[in-house]
């Protein structure tokens, strides 16, 4: 049995960011977007599966959280950068990776993902490695998160971490960062700016 790709409808996800470095990996200080994508539920096999389509590390040079639409999929640094995966059981890489995002209204961004998947499979004999996966959906962008713990030294008030988020984006298109749960949270501010 071929998993039915043809029948996932997107129906939820978002778009958030994180100023983010990892020395040792390669990854110089910077900001990146992730775009959760989750599709209805699908009748496969015996049961019903709710899978998922994730990018990660998309990195991001603008300043607003408005220029979220110029993210060009096409760029070598971020195909380099960027992983994507699609997930029914477990996370399956995902390749020629196609993003599109438009401002549409506030702080939502139509949503537009295609790519193919090297799906492992779930049933004997399903696998597919060129699996077509397309996304078309309006999505909320959640705002940019500093995680404390992930930078030394560690931005101790929020002082601290509008300093260390300056360089990377324009404070102003933001509300006022809350702290929460070990992370900084800069929401996105609606209107003109």
């Amino acid at each position: 049995m071929a998993f039915p790709y043809d029948k996932l409808k997107a129906d939820s996800g978002n778009i958030s960011g994180y100023i983010f470095e990892n020395p040792q990996a390669g990854l110089e200080r910077g900001l990146y977007l992730s775009i959760y994508v989750y599709f209805a539920p699908l009748r496969y096999d015996d049961g019903e599966w709710r899978c998922a389509l994730i990018s990660e590390f998309i990195p991001f040079n603008g300043r607003s959280w408005k220029d979220i639409e110029k993210v060009d999929s096409s760029d070598n640094k971020m195909q380099e950068i960027m992983d994507t995966s699609f997930y029914l059981t477990k996370h399956d890489s995902c390749n020629e990776v196609s993003i599109n995002l438009t401002l549409q209204k506030n702080n939502m961004f139509r949503t537009k993902i295609s790519t193919h998947v090297d799906f492992s499979g779930y049933l004997e004999n399903d696998e597919n490695p060129s699996m077509p996966v397309a996304v078309d959906l309006v999505i909320p962008f959640t705002g940019f998160t500093i995680q404390r713990d992930s930078f030394f030294p560690k931005p101790n008030n929020l002082e601290e971490a509008i300093d260390l988020a300056s360089p990377f984006i324009d404070i102003k298109s933001f509300q006022e960062p809350t702290f929460t749960d070990g992370k900084f949270v800069f929401k996105p501010r609606n209107g003109d700016m």
